[in-house]
């Protein structure tokens, strides 16, 4: 490895509550992408020497390949479900070794944001840097590829394979993590991650208003918007974040919390009770 720096975005074309939501046009009706969007707000971040999209060998993935090679972006293609392979085989083919990890739905990054914890990662030399407290969405992570290929070779557990990081966080001994909260005046209860056709309304009016002024809008953009708007927080208020859960037991707590906020006790207390 030669201390090089790259963004790898993780991007599929399936999902289960909107599908191809990654190539869906952002601002509405343009020839804009919300992968566009995601690229090129990350070519903006300071020190990134690479951007490359991780999608898989699918074949309905085939689309995002050919939108890559349309815009000459990196493209690795790999495992369908094994995304930290993904990551371990892309950054290992882009001689990376630091990695910004990104997503395909969250095309609000904040490239500045991004510069200033990736710079703070760099010199403090740690193992992997998050931010907490932030909205959903907008949350930074970077980690070195020595505490990837250790990921890579010490877990074979599902869900860490799926969601890359987790094995670093459960077994902190065997990593230098620094964790930088945000600042109270981001420290905002919205949902800037599209997963949901209301996710993709509320994007659609946010770009509607902030992106002809500035195409790499900030999020304290947003979060004025919200302020002179607040009608436009209500179109995904309601969407509940997307959780996946290591055992059944978690997700029977986590179901018991969706049923009390929808006023559906009695269905709430007879899972309670049958799960004591």
């Amino acid at each position: 490895m030669n201390g090089r720096t790259g963004a790898i975005i993780q991007a599929r074309m399936k999902s289960k509550r909107l599908p191809g939501k990654v190539l869906l046009s952002l601002p509405y009706n343009s020839e804009v992408t919300v992968l566009d969007n995601i690229v090129q707000r990350a070519k903006c971040i300071k020190k990134l020497n690479e951007v490359i999209v991780a999608t898989s060998w699918d074949k309905n993935d085939d689309i995002i390949e050919q939108w890559c090679k349309k815009k000459e972006i990196n493209c690795f293609r790999g495992d369908v479900n094994d995304v930290l392979s993904r990551y371990y085989y892309s950054a290992k083919q882009y001689n990376l070794e630091t990695i910004l990890r990104l997503t395909g739905d969250n095309p609000c990054i904040d490239f500045e944001l991004i510069s200033n914890v990736l710079d703070k990662h760099l010199q403090d030399k740690n193992d992997c840097t998050k931010t907490e407290y932030y909205p959903i969405g907008t949350n930074i992570e970077i980690f070195s590829f020595g505490s990837l290929k250790k990921t890579f070779l010490n877990t074979t557990n599902f869900f860490d394979r799926e969601h890359v990081t987790s094995f670093i966080y459960k077994n902190k001994n065997m990593f230098n993590i620094c964790i930088k909260e945000a600042p109270k005046k981001l420290r905002k209860n919205l949902r800037l991650t599209l997963d949901t056709r209301a996710d993709y309304l509320f994007f659609c009016a946010i770009f509607d208003f902030l992106y002809d002024s500035n195409n790499f809008f900030k999020l304290i953009d947003v979060i004025h918007l919200m302020d002179y708007k607040p009608w436009i927080k209500k179109l995904n208020e309601n969407v509940f974040q997307k959780k996946e859960f290591q055992t059944l037991d978690d997700e029977l707590k986590f179901s018991i919390k969706l049923l009390d906020c929808n006023e559906l006790y009695r269905a709430k207390n007879i899972l309670k009770m049958r799960i004591g």
